[in-house]
């Protein structure tokens, strides 16, 4: 099993994958030009760890200083930026694909976040702290296009992504070390705030 810092990198790497990708296919089902949403997803995505790593460390050139991070972040962009819209079909699929995009980047931001903020902070804090991390690349993304309102009108993603980040904070501090020792409890939990918000978005989209 692979030891926490490489863990870290993969939540991390997955993370700003997601959200770029979700982000810059959200600009190009509006009409926005492919270079134009390629940038808005790679700087939304990266504005995540930037504001994580800044509230907590007070730096963010860790974010910079790694190669991973930033190509995981270019390569979400560039599949939700150069993705062609040709017909009705295949935009439907693309929809759908930022759709699940959407709601796991926003539910893994928001639990990841509130593993990474929970040592430090009592968990009402924490969860509060990584729900305000994880609105600034959804609320950027939401000015460069135009829809400021998108906050009010997608708030249900944002409460079930709430709610899953309060199910890994209960896994992370309450779930039974002799059940699955060998099994990272951080993997666990951030299943955990997944499965919810994939649930209810599957039989409660709206």
């Amino acid at each position: 099993m692979l030891d926490w810092s490489l863990r870290f990198l993969c939540y991390d790497c997955l993370t700003v994958f997601l959200l770029a990708l979700g982000i810059s296919l959200r600009g190009r089902m509006t009409g926005e030009p492919p270079i134009g949403c390629l940038l808005l997803g790679l700087i939304s995505a990266l504005l995540w760890p930037v504001a994580r790593e800044l509230v907590l460390n007070g730096s963010c050139l860790a974010v910079f200083a790694s190669r991973a991070l930033l190509l995981s972040a270019l390569a979400g962009a560039l599949a939700g930026g150069i993705s062609p819209m040709l017909n009705a079909a295949l935009a439907h699929v693309l929809e759908r694909v930022q759709e699940w995009s959407d709601i796991l980047g926003l539910s893994l931001a928001c639990s990841f976040g509130s593993l990474c903020v929970l040592p430090r902070l009592p968990v009402s804090g924490a969860l509060v702290l990584a729900l305000l991390l994880t609105l600034v690349p959804y609320t950027f993304a939401d000015v460069a296009l135009g829809d400021v309102a998108r906050l009010v009108t997608a708030s249900a993603r944002i409460w079930r992504a709430l709610l899953g980040a309060i199910g890994a904070c209960a896994v992370m501090l309450f779930w039974p070390q002799q059940v699955l020792p060998h099994f990272p409890p951080d993997l666990l939990a951030l299943a955990s705030g997944l499965t919810l918000p994939l649930l209810l978005q599957r039989f409660w989209p709206r």
